[in-house]
């Protein structure tokens, strides 16, 4: 956000704060929402993008079983992800 902020404007920030806001009010509403992305570890995590700021993605993982939500990050869905998940996790 303060990158947003700085480099564009106080105003466009403020809306991407609200859209990721958004994004994670929906996925804890409806933790199977997004697409699935195989190609990311941990296994399961899935992807949500952001409206209207659709090139970012709200990563998460759903355990059906424990019934938890684990948020990643939200990252620009152009980017090499695979390395941003290079992590120990569940």
């Amino acid at each position: 956000m303060v990158y947003l902020a700085r480099e564009s404007s106080e105003k466009l920030a403020v809306s991407w704060q609200d859209a990721a806001i958004i994004a994670v009010e929906r996925i804890i509403r409806n933790p199977g929402c997004g697409h699935l992305r195989i190609d990311l570890r941990p296994a399961e995590i899935r992807a949500l993008s952001m409206r209207p700021f659709r090139k970012y993605l709200v990563f998460y993982r759903w355990d059906l079983e424990g019934r938890e939500l684990e948020f990643y990050r939200i990252r620009h869905g152009g980017m090499n992800l695979s390395p941003l998940f290079l992590f120990s996790g569940g």
